[in-house]
């Protein structure tokens, strides 16, 4: 029997009045969400526009949401058009002053072991600390105002991608997807035990990678400003360019590519990491 639990618009519509002001923590909410099938492999769904995201995975058999709104001072300006109307807007009239208004709303949706996590972060800062069964996978989004972090996620697909924020992963050994645009990626492996491929790409950001001793890994690095570091034992393979030849309606598209190959210990599933303008990390822990 399919089971959904909807926890429809949370609606934490809050105001918050006080003599002295109004604090920089408006409000914070648990929400405790129970699993179709606990114990057995799921799915963590968030993305939100403002705002940022972290999750950790636990012993226990439910997902657990913890949605923090901050007063939204800095955001009563516009770079719009109308910016100079808007600012109009936040001039209180004549002896009344800004107490906040900050509403928002959180959906949480759970189906079959994927739980689906939603807010109405354009117009609100929220922040999201969810605690999730270790075997879960995860599809993590964010825009801007934020980082991405994850802790303690074992075996299981990670797919992350923040705008402005960094994206920092510990003690993970999961398949990873990772894209920043302006942020770092830094991620540290607790052991290294799939054959699927994980890739980093970040524009501005440095790429900073810790495997374990013993871990095997085929390393494919890229940057087209930076410099490649490490501190571990890798065999380098310096190969040439490749040429890549793609077909379409009767036209022939020719790249060519070059990345720098390596490998840890005898090899193994590929890490590629691709920078613009930041440096690329390989470590070893210590």
């Amino acid at each position: 029997m399919k089971y959904i639990s909807k926890i429809n618009s949370l609606l934490v519509l809050l105001m918050f009045f006080s003599l002295s002001g109004f604090s920089q923590e408006i409000s914070k909410k648990s929400v405790i969400v129970p699993l179709s099938k606990p114990g057995e492999p799921g799915k963590l769904y968030v993305e939100i526009h403002n705002g940022s995201i972290k999750v950790s995975g636990h012993d226990g058999k439910e997902v657990i949401v913890v949605s923090k709104t901050n007063a939204l001072e800095q955001q009563h300006s516009s770079n719009s058009e109308g910016e100079e109307k808007e600012k109009s807007k936040d001039n209180p009239p004549e002896g009344m002053r800004v107490v906040g208004n900050n509403a928002y709303a959180l959906d949480i949706i759970e189906s079959d072991n994927k739980v689906k996590v939603d807010t109405d972060s354009h117009y609100s800062n929220i922040d999201l600390e969810i605690q999730v069964p270790k075997n879960f996978a995860l599809y993590l989004e964010n825009h801007r105002n934020g980082n991405i972090e994850v802790d303690n996620i074992k075996g299981v697909e990670i797919n992350a991608e923040s705008h402005y924020g960094s994206i920092t992963l510990a003690n993970v050994n999961s398949p990873i997807l990772a894209d920043t645009h302006h942020g770092d990626i830094i991620v540290t492996f607790s052991d290294v035990n799939s054959e699927n491929p994980s890739a980093f790409s970040s524009y501005n950001g440095n790429i900073d990678l810790t495997f374990p001793k013993k871990g095997n890994a085929t390393i494919k690095t890229k940057s087209e400003r930076g410099n490649i570091y490490t501190d571990m034992a890798v065999t380098v393979n310096d190969s040439d360019p490749k040429v890549i030849t793609k077909s379409k309606n009767g036209t022939n598209y020719y790249s060519v590519e070059k990345w720098n190959y390596g490998k840890i210990n005898s090899g193994g599933p590929e890490f590629s990491a691709s920078t613009s303008k930041g440096n690329v990390y390989i470590r070893v822990q210590k």
